[in-house]
């Protein structure tokens, strides 16, 4: 069973985060960059209200297919922070932002093919980053 939705805070603006997706011709595995503040562990920590915007390569790349499937880290449950999602998945075009709307700590991939240099088209993966929402106040990650 998710967790309720956390009310909005009229008081604590959202901030809109970038998550740039990395990837090159021949490789599989694709890499990723991200402002999101992070804990120690590695995992990234957002709030509720938060958005996340999406930029494949330079921001200007066509993508297909691009999908980002969610979970929870410790329960086998469908679902997605990200508001409006159907479920685990959401589809996801080139310069996307999602906003931020359910607590726990949830794990994600994403797949998606684009155009190679050679004018075909390439499947790529990233694999699990983890994303914390709501585990610390907002104003201590705040920078």
């Amino acid at each position: 069973m998710s967790q309720p939705h956390k009310p909005q805070n009229p008081q604590k603006p959202h901030k809109t985060y970038n998550f740039e997706i990395h990837f090159e011709s021949g490789v599989f595995r694709a890499t990723f960059t991200t402002n999101i503040p992070q804990l120690p562990d590695g995992t990234y920590v957002l709030d509720t209200d938060d958005e996340i915007q999406f930029v494949f390569g330079n921001g200007d790349i066509e993508v297909r297919k691009a999908v980002l499937l969610s979970a929870k880290k410790y329960h086998p449950e469908t679902g997605s922070p990200f508001q409006g999602a159907h479920g685990d998945r959401v589809e996801l075009v080139n310069n996307k932002r999602l906003s931020v709307d359910e607590l726990g700590t949830w794990c994600f991939f994403i797949s998606f093919y684009a155009m190679n240099n050679k004018q075909k088209w390439e499947f790529h993966l990233l694999p699990d980053p983890e994303l914390q929402v709501g585990s610390i106040p907002h104003e201590q990650h705040d920078s």
